[in-house]
């Protein structure tokens, strides 16, 4: 495995986005501040109404980057310049359905935003996110090929650059001319931004733009073959990550809505970030699984999955344990939310994130249509949950509806498949320890809120920081010796320590 390209992808995208992300906090609280809470509702809905609309994608990304893998180990430009040019004319369609689809959404507005009077403003507003959306599919092709050739941290260079640019415009006019419309209108600034910067990196692939070639039949077949196993996963991605927004919004009220995402875009950005920095490293996996042997890759996947349980613990023990003071500082004191809601966000954010880590071994070994029963169950059993919930529950019975989903269904269905159809191996302890990571977690975290119960401090930063420790500390001991249980995963942590001891010396 190239693992100095992975890991080159993996810090890049990681450190880019939390600069990104740190600026959107600040955006978010300008808007907060400046316009209300209403406009941090609305924000929130708008972004899942595109979420949404990228269903339109339907897996061709993914498809034709794992197609590209042999052609590009093979040096064959012809096949690769004919995959190009066919994702492109694949993408220009999309981001008029796009386009089409999301002007016709801007009627539903007045019902799903609701408690709230949509003027021509927000509607002015709402468009500028769909151009600023469907715009990327006009050159977003060019990512697709930087990816295939393991290049992912120049396209989050160009991604994360352009969001920079955007939040610290947002801030800077929230403050000078608060106006939700202009607030909005800065998504086309990224979108601007972010063709010149893929255009730029894109030229060194300029001789292959030139050729012209047309896919063959049974490479077209071998893609759409993908792309329906791909389009199952990405429904339930889009249904788990924007439904909640949509059911809150539209069956509660977008205030609850606006409070809600105080906290919980606080874990979609730390979802968004390390998420990326894992599937950055999917383009890495694929070519390590056409050039490894299968027992190489397996021991790949225990070391990751061990270390991921490590970090993902490390990460949501942290926030539920210090994101009620960060947000009292952050947002004020009115904003804060009930420890059960925090529970559940936290909870949601470990299984999402965690996810990623089985999600990377199957789209890297081009296990779409195999496991396309796990996404169709978790997609039917979360849209139950929720709609049942949200009466009894409100927003809690939402958040919940999604936990169960993606831990009783969603990660031991990825682990079974990439068991019975990638590694041929039955089904042993290092399966059993995947799928009651989510397990042990919960039991972290129950921890972590009653230690912290303990803890009180008049200085608000003072207990964010005592906060944040304690439940870090508990993670990172709990889900260490839980990891170590892992044979790959000692042997690997003795090697480093080896390593580590042998360079000091």
């Amino acid at each position: 495995m190239d693992k100095k390209r992975g890991a080159i992808n993996l810090i890049t995208s990681i450190v880019l986005r939390v600069i990104s992300v740190i600026l959107n906090f600040f955006a978010l609280r300008a808007l907060v501040h400046m316009m209300g809470v209403d406009y941090q509702g609305l924000n929130t809905l708008f972004n899942s109404i595109l979420g949404v609309l990228t269903i339109f994608e339907v897996g061709f990304a993914g498809a034709v980057g794992f197609c590209l893998y042999g052609p590009i180990l093979e040096g064959d430009k012809n096949k690769i310049a004919a995959y190009y040019h066919y994702l492109k004319k694949i993408y220009f369609i999309i981001a008029i359905i796009i386009l089409l689809t999301g002007s016709l959404t801007a009627i539903l507005l007045p019902y799903l935003a609701n408690g709230l009077t949509i003027t021509w403003d927000i509607y002015l507003a709402y468009f500028s996110y769909l151009l600023g959306s469907a715009g990327l599919y006009f050159f977003s092709y060019k990512g697709v090929l930087l990816n295939a050739y393991k290049e992912n941290y120049k396209k989050d260079i160009a991604s994360t650059s352009a969001s920079v640019i955007q939040h610290i415009l947002q801030i800077v006019f929230a403050y000078l001319y608060p106006s939700f419309l202009l607030f909005s209108s800065f998504s086309l600034v990224n979108l601007v931004l972010q063709f010149l910067l893929v255009t730029i990196f894109c030229q060194k692939y300029k001789n292959i733009f030139k050729l012209s070639g047309d896919l063959s039949p049974e490479n077209k077949k071998e893609v759409f073959r993908l792309v329906r196993g791909s389009l199952y996963h990405r429904i339930t991605g889009i249904v788990s990550n924007s439904l909640d927004t949509i059911i809150i919004s539209s069956l509660i009220s977008v205030t609850a809505l606006g409070n809600y995402a105080n906290y919980n875009t606080i874990a979609n950005a730390i979802v968004t970030v390390l998420g990326a920095g894992i599937a950055s490293t999917v383009s890495v996996l694929g070519h390590a699984y056409k050039s490894n042997n299968i027992d190489i890759f397996k021991r790949y996947y225990n070391i990751l999955m061990a270390g991921g349980l490590i970090l993902v613990s490390f990460i949501f023990c942290g926030y539920l344990a210090a994101s009620t003071p960060f947000v009292n500082l952050f947002y004020g004191s009115k904003y804060i939310e009930t420890w059960p809601l925090i529970l559940a966000v936290s909870c949601a954010g470990f299984v999402h994130l965690y996810a990623y880590i089985p999600a990377a071994f199957r789209d890297s070994t081009g296990l779409f249509k195999q496991d396309a029963i796990v996404p169709i169950a978790s997609l039917v059993i979360q849209i139950i949950l929720k709609f049942s919930l949200v009466w009894s529950f409100a927003i809690l019975g939402v958040v919940w509806g999604n936990i169960v989903g993606y831990a009783f269904i969603t990660i031991p269905g990825t682990c079974y498949y990439l068991y019975r159809n990638i590694f041929h191996k039955k089904l042993d302890k290092d399966f059993l320890f995947g799928i009651a990571c989510p397990l042990i977690f919960l039991g972290e975290a129950a921890l972590t809120l009653l230690s912290t119960s303990y803890i009180h401090y008049e200085n608000q930063y003072i207990q964010f920081i005592v906060n944040g420790f304690v439940g870090v500390g508990i993670a990172f001991v709990c889900s260490t010796i839980c990891a170590l249980s892992i044979k790959d995963f000692r042997s690997f942590t003795k090697i480093k320590i080896k390593h580590l001891f042998r360079r000091n010396a």
